[in-house]
């Protein structure tokens, strides 16, 4: 819900770190998601760093532009790659 718009990154927070944490654990998250999108999900889910921090360690513009790289790693995240 949160990767599609329909739930507000505070609505979604206590699912999306129990997710972040299995994909995590599997294994999938570092299979799927590039080095810069791992850093912003483990800093601001795990390690509940301020925006401020994860906005100068990501280089990115804000509160926005890190929601929005949030949203497309969950989206990335949440695909699967069809079994051979």
């Amino acid at each position: 819900a949160f990767a599609s718009r329909r739930r507000s990154y505070e609505e979604a927070l206590p699912s999306l770190i129990k997710y972040f944490l299995k994909t995590l654990a599997s294994g999938h998250a570092t299979e799927v998601l590039d080095p810069a999108e791992l850093q912003i999900l483990i800093m601001k889910l795990l390690q509940k760093r301020s925006w401020q921090t994860v906005q100068k360690t990501a280089g990115l513009m804000g509160r926005d532009q890190i929601i929005s790289a949030a949203r497309a790693a969950c989206a990335k995240l949440s695909t699967r790659p069809e079994p051979l």
